[in-house]
């Protein structure tokens, strides 16, 4: 029996779960413009195996990452780095959170926590309200992107395209089939397929304007992701919350690379839009100037040691979120069935 044909539009940790599930009844093709996997929000992102405590003002986030968590750790744990302490403090400051409402809404969400407080190089503790000591773990981005990899290569059912960029997708003259058009190396060509998954985050809208489906404004904005080392190896989590945040978060199990993140410094650019992300891919990165200087000039008011970290690089990325979610800061996905076979 013939298997059904479904194309993916990304190959992120979406596009990736997406394929691993469905080629076990379909035949899977998965476009990425990149000429590597998970090089968009996988790669952009915190790295963080969220656990919830990152979201008290959005308890459905959390509720989401609790029943997803166990289902990432069956499919991607070996890339996952365990125990190290994840420390989140409470501002003093500017909080749109208490140190109450913050206890409040762990025991409330069954999040498990004991006071602690890092060393003080890792944190000022006059400039905060509370500490809470969590064993909250990150993946390994380089290890989750060889295990996926390892997965895809071992299935027969899964296509990767690097480097072509899905153009546009109609539906043919019957209506029972869809049609991808993709460029690669210069030229535009045309497949079909049974069904449609669109797994990226900044192309949403562009993918329900092809289509015809309804679309719904986002705000895109545009992000800096900081890589910098430590002076020395030491393997440890801190965030303050929640509204002047900051945070420093190791990228895998040395202990010496680190994620760096400024609510304040880190967005250089909001637009809302109900059409195509508002930058090119050119426009991310041309002429962008790290803010790196700023985010170690004022960050060490809350985590002294970022005054003596040393920068490695800034990753640029896109970042779609629901319009005026500030109050909640809301992180839902959300997974569409569009009809006529496409998500």
């Amino acid at each position: 029996m013939q298997r059904p044909r479904v194309a993916i539009i990304g190959a992120g940790i979406f596009g990736i779960s997406c394929a691993l599930e469905l080629a076990e009844t379909c035949q899977v093709i998965v476009y990425e413009q990149n000429s590597e996997i998970m090089r968009g929000g996988t790669y952009g992102s915190q790295r963080r195996h969220h656990y919830g405590y990152h979201y008290p003002r959005s308890p459905e986030t959390v509720r989401q990452c609790q029943v997803a968590k166990q289902d990432f750790v069956d499919v991607w744990g070996a890339a996952i780095v365990y125990g190290f302490p994840a420390y989140y403090a409470i501002a003093k400051e500017n909080s749109l959170t208490t140190a109450e409402q913050f206890f409040a809404f762990c025991e409330a969400l069954k999040l498990p926590y004991e006071i602690g407080y890092p060393s003080e190089e890792f944190l000022d503790r006059s400039r905060v309200e509370t500490c809470v000591k969590t064993e909250e773990p990150v993946y390994d981005y380089l290890r989750l992107r060889d295990l996926a990899k390892e997965k895809i290569l071992s299935n027969p059912y899964i296509q990767i395209k690097l480097g072509n960029t899905v153009v546009g997708c109609k539906f043919s003259e019957t209506g029972s089939a869809k049609i991808i058009s993709a460029k690669a190396a210069g030229e535009v060509y045309r497949e079909s397929f049974d069904f449609v998954i669109n797994a990226t985050y900044a192309s949403h809208n562009v993918f329900c304007n092809w289509l015809g489906f309804i679309v719904s404004p986002l705000e895109f904005r545009l992000k800096e992701l900081v890589i910098v080392e430590l002076p020395r190896p030491e393997l440890l989590g801190v965030t303050v919350m929640d509204g002047p945040f900051v945070t420093i978060i190791p990228v895998g199990d040395g202990g010496r690379y680190y994620t760096l993140g400024d609510a304040k410094r880190s967005i250089h650019d909001i637009k809302i839009d109900a059409d195509s992300p508002p930058w090119s891919r050119a426009d991310i990165v041309a002429g962008r100037v790290s803010r790196f200087p700023e985010m170690q000039e004022n960050n060490p008011f809350f985590i002294p040691i970022i005054k003596d970290v040393k920068y490695i690089q800034s990753i640029f990325f896109i970042l779609p979120v629901i319009p005026n979610s500030n109050a909640t800061d809301e992180r839902i996905t959300s997974v569409t069935d569009h009809g006529r076979g496409c998500w």
